[in-house]
């Protein structure tokens, strides 16, 4: 181990309250989201015409605005799972949409908010980038601000396929304050909803600053037979950082952590890899027409 890794070694003490916290705070942002999606569905109903402009941009059909409409339903309840379902599904649809934005506009995202497409948004809204990422909930000149949720569908026939997504406060387009970020993900030929649904979930649930995890997070694993593995693992800017309860393996050159619940399981980190930002924000806002 190099003496820098050594330095960053830090005593553990036990912190019960704030592991609470954290974990009382992610349910009650989940709780929040569903009840401000509903408040926000239920005062804005509105009927939608055949076809409808983007500050004279963008003209729309019934079937692409009702698509737009449901998708904002699904994140409106805090559905990340169904919504992120909904862009998987619905692919070609998507496309067909993108087609249109690009004749008319050739805009990176649409904003849309009460199912109807807007220049800008301010307020409650649903944003959709073109590389199927959307973003649901408060925003500030046109920038996620306050609560909002996010869903990257990015699939790939090769690798397997999946979503990640994120929850919780945001700040000028990044995560700042309570948080919750993960993913799902399951190889071709597994199932992927139901009882029977045989895929990977993440998640990580802490405090955010500037997109990075800092200070006391969890993390749990859930495999496809629905045994779960958790850790409580502290952090700074991103970067892990390693207490007395990591053990060190010479032969392997890496840092294991075990499992606050099953045992057997360990969270592994490899000492060439420590200045790496493991834990951060894993659907981030982009600026349009930047990487």
């Amino acid at each position: 181990m190099s003496a820098k890794g050594v330095g960053s070694v830090k005593a553990w003490e036990a912190d019960t309250k704030k592991a609470v916290f954290v974990l009382v705070g992610g349910f009650f942002l989940l709780v929040y989201s569903a009840v401000l999606g509903e408040v926000h569905r239920r005062n804005n109903q509105t009927s939608v015409s055949l076809a409808e402009e983007n500050a004279g941009k963008v003209f729309l059909v019934q079937e692409q605005l009702e698509y737009l409409q449901e998708l904002e339903s699904f994140l409106a309840g805090a559905s990340i799972h169904q919504a992120a379902w909904q862009l998987g599904q619905e692919e070609e649809e998507l496309q067909k949409l993108w087609s249109t934005v690009e004749e008319m506009g050739g805009q990176e995202i649409i904003y849309v908010r009460d199912g109807k497409p807007v220049l800008q948004l301010e307020g409650m809204g649903l944003a959709l980038r073109k590389d199927q990422v959307c973003f649901y909930g408060n925003f500030h000149r046109g920038k996620p601000e306050g609560v909002c949720s996010a869903i990257a569908w990015p699939d790939s026939e090769e690798s397997g396929y999946g979503y990640s997504y994120s929850m919780g406060l945001w700040k000028d387009g990044q995560m700042e304050g309570l948080g919750i970020t993960g993913s799902y993900s399951w190889k071709p030929g597994e199932s992927k909803s139901g009882e029977n649904r045989q895929g990977m979930e993440e998640q990580v649930s802490g405090i955010f600053l500037n997109d990075r995890l800092d200070g006391r997070l969890t993390y749990e694993q859930v495999n496809a037979q629905g045994s779960s593995c958790w850790w409580e693992i502290t952090a700074e800017g991103g970067k892990t950082c390693l207490d007395t309860r990591w053990s060190f393996l010479p032969g392997l050159g890496e840092y294991r952590l075990l499992s606050e619940k099953e045992r057997r399981g360990f969270f592994v980190v490899p000492e060439n890899r420590l200045e790496e930002v493991w834990w951060e924000n894993r659907v981030p806002w982009k600026e349009e027409g930047k990487p």
